[in-house]
């Protein structure tokens, strides 16, 4: 584990303690000659899909410029670098971090072409991938690019590697038509380069097929037949799990869900210019139902696949929500048969009455219906 992790550990340390820890660690990604013409008298090439020691941190940046001096020492693949801060935009008022590159070269990596099924099968099965289809979202990058983030299998589910960790951003250079930056879109995938012992999968966007954009009701309705698709084996499991949460949740009385609604809207206010506005609720009771409404921020689409899910990453790695592990949502099921959920561009509901909910009550607490 890396002793700091994002630039305000590194405003915390010494300078001395700084270049100790950069001088230890290991640095990799992939390099590319392909810059803007302005750039290339002064680089040779940059490199993305970056990582520390293994792993993705708020250290690695989505690209770095690689000086022309070093246009001798690597070509276009796989490579290893060492990083030093630049002190002098650290230490401004600023406090702008940034990499300069000490020593690059390139990395050996099984290349694998794209008709090497044997090679592509055993990656689709270690990983239980159905098909040659990942679900990602677009950021565009400075230079035009774009990274595909938050990468996920075709049903929805999140795509974890072998060792624990999620898939590394795939760097994506459009020739055509650009995809709308923030979006989500299922595209096919080539595998072309793998580091077996270091769970390190090098993707590329299949251009000769089509991506689409991914809706909120695409996304539903992924998330929906994926649970009526588990066996029944698997179904039964969710369902011990469920019930085992259920009575750990209530344990301190059935009243708790209206915490965890007011906890969920705490967790995620309005970000106006870097201010965090205060989150404004409302109860309203009728006969038959509660209608909760407050003013936070809109459900994205990780927050949808956290509600949807059991022991979802999503809020424990937003260090700003209190919630653990997005759990408590599930209270809302405890005394209703239907819940209904509208925010943003998602319209829909977990309802044990609906004709597409054929297994027990608990089920569709993770099974939402459009």
């Amino acid at each position: 584990m890396a002793k700091y992790s994002s630039k305000y550990d590194l405003l915390k340390a010494t300078d001395e303690e700084i270049n100790d820890f950069f001088r230890d660690v290991k640095f990799a990604g992939v390099f590319d000659k392909d810059i803007p013409e302005e750039q290339r008298e002064y680089y040779c090439g940059k490199v993305t899909n970056i990582i520390m020691d293994g792993e993705q941190n708020k250290l690695c940046p989505q690209s770095i410029y690689v000086p022309i001096k070093y246009g001798s020492f690597v070509n276009i693949g796989f490579c290893e670098f060492v990083c030093y801060v630049s002190f002098k935009h650290l230490r401004s008022d600023k406090h702008v971090y940034r990499l300069q590159i000490a020593r690059i070269l390139n990395a050996e990596i099984k290349e694998v072409k794209s008709f090497d099924s044997g090679e592509e099968a055993l990656f689709r099965r270690n990983l239980k991938l159905r098909n040659n289809l990942f679900i990602g979202q677009f950021s565009q990058n400075k230079d035009g690019s774009f990274s595909i983030r938050d990468i996920r299998r075709s049903d929805f589910s999140k795509l974890i590697l072998q060792n624990g960790k999620e898939q590394q951003p795939i760097v994506y250079h459009p020739k055509d038509k650009k995809p709308i930056d923030g979006r989500y879109y299922e595209f096919s995938w080539i595998l072309n380069g793998v580091r077996k012992e270091e769970y390190i999968y090098l993707f590329k966007v299949d251009e000769t097929k089509p991506y689409k954009v991914v809706s909120a009701y695409d996304i539903v309705s992924k998330l929906h037949n994926s649970i009526m698709d588990y066996s029944a084996d698997a179904g039964q499991k969710i369902v011990k799990m469920l019930d085992t949460l259920k009575n750990q949740l209530t344990a301190s009385g059935k009243e708790i869900f209206i915490y965890e609604l007011l906890q969920n809207a705490n967790d995620y206010p309005n970000n106006v210019h870097g201010v965090k506005e205060m989150v404004d609720v409302e109860f309203h009771i009728t006969l038959d139902s509660l209608l909760f409404l407050h003013s936070g921020a809109k459900f994205n689409e990780r927050n949808i696949a956290a509600i949807c899910s059991i022991n979802d990453k999503e809020k424990t790695d937003n260090k700003d929500t209190i919630g653990y592990k997005g759990i408590g949502f599930k209270t809302v099921f405890l005394d209703n048969n239907n819940v209904y959920l509208q925010t943003g561009e998602f319209s829909f509901r977990f309802d044990c009455l609906s004709p597409l909910i054929n297994w027990t009550k608990l089920i569709l607490q993770i099974s939402p219906v459009n």
